[in-house]
């Protein structure tokens, strides 16, 4: 559960009896929330009983009141989203891709990721530099995509990312990478958006934050937009839905060149003739 991505974090917060939320992660969101010290100490010490298997675990109360009025000091604040909008200019932009670089499914679903978390965090870059981030990312996506390390030939210059990024930011160029500042737990980098400015508010699926959905899982949304086993008809351009990786034509085209096909065999076996 630490590597979750929670919509509304508040609301996380405020129902964590209903959850099984880790140490580290009730830590950080208490030291993240407007909850005073004191309160904060008492909370920590409550979800704390989940954990106590007969071992006696232990914290100080003072200890913890003084830990919290230290994390209380950093400008980060609980994320806070009621409602979840896939836009239709995201869903034509992403189409055109996989049309345009025939991407795989895992290129599919990092780029469907970066325009999600985008729209969702408001900001046209999203930041993947440190593990927990790029495990948080992935972690949105019931395990198809995972943490990768790209060797560039250079141990600076090497990266790690979710598997699928390189080739949609380095060879399509479809999201812009850029290289993350030195530091402790630096190993990502950033990545920004072309298609971030909106033209047409249109929307093609919307859903409310509640306690029972408010883990994202972004996989389940891919599917509810109708992009898993999308393909585009090389043909005549139209879009068909197939679950084998090498279908290359609609139902329609697919008969005509089946047809096209026999005739050929049948002129050439009569030409032999």
């Amino acid at each position: 559960m630490y590597y979750d991505f929670f919509c509304n974090e508040k609301m996380l917060l405020d129902n964590y009896e209903k959850y099984n939320i880790s140490n580290r992660t009730m830590r950080r969101l208490l030291g993240q929330s407007d909850i005073p010290p004191d309160k904060c100490a008492d909370i920590y010490l409550d979800n704390l009983k989940k954990f106590d298997d007969g071992r006696g675990l232990y914290f100080d109360r003072y200890d913890l009141i003084q830990q919290f009025e230290e994390y209380k000091c950093s400008d980060r604040k609980l994320l806070e989203v009621n409602e979840i909008k896939v836009y239709k200019q995201d869903l034509e932009y992403i189409k055109k891709q996989i049309e345009e670089y025939d991407l795989t499914q895992r290129e599919q679903l990092c780029l469907f990721g970066i325009a999600m978390m985008c729209r969702i965090l408001n900001t046209d870059t999203i930041d993947l530099t440190t593990q927990f981030k790029i495990k948080q990312f992935c972690g949105c996506f019931e395990g198809r995509i995972w943490d990768t390390l790209y060797d560039t030939g250079k141990w600076y210059n090497s990266y790690h990312a979710p598997c699928g990024m390189d080739m949609i930011s380095d060879t399509y160029d479809i999201l812009t990478r850029t290289s993350s500042e030195s530091g402790a737990g630096k190993i990502g980098c950033y990545y920004t958006y072309h298609n971030y400015e909106l033209s047409s508010r249109d929307v093609v699926l919307e859903y409310a934050v509640t306690p029972e959905n408010n883990r994202l899982d972004l996989f389940d949304v891919y599917q509810r937009v109708g992009l898993k086993y999308i393909r585009f008809c090389t043909r005549c351009g139209d879009v068909f839905y197939s679950r084998s990786g090498v279908a290359k034509y609609c139902e329609c085209c697919n008969k005509e060149v089946k047809r096209q096909q026999t005739r050929e065999r049948v002129r050439r076996w009569r030409s032999r003739s």
